[in-house]
């Protein structure tokens, strides 16, 4: 069974060089790559990378977010985002 891509909601966690994402992101998909702050200009290097390659295929920007594993604070912002069809800013 294939898996269907096109208009997902998903959130890579650790993200690191966020190829699943940017390949999700190109089928289609709407995604919050995440990673801890510490990697967070390398994450952002890849998707400024690839970003060029996913507007090609007509899919929609990758999302960046920083996520500590065990923060509230974090997954409640993540909860909220505009990804999960609220208004709100990651």
């Amino acid at each position: 069974e294939a898996l269907q891509l096109c208009g997902s909601r998903l959130v890579e966690l650790g993200a690191g060089s966020a190829l699943p994402s940017v390949v999700a992101a190109c089928c289609g998909s709407r995604v919050v790559a995440t990673d801890r702050a510490a990697g967070a200009r390398y994450l952002r290097m890849h998707l400024e990378a690839n970003a060029a390659a996913v507007r090609e295929r007509g899919g929609p920007a990758v999302q960046q977010a920083a996520l500590s594993f065990g923060s509230e604070e974090d997954a409640a912002r993540l909860r909220g985002a505009a990804l999960f069809g609220e208004q709100g800013s990651l």
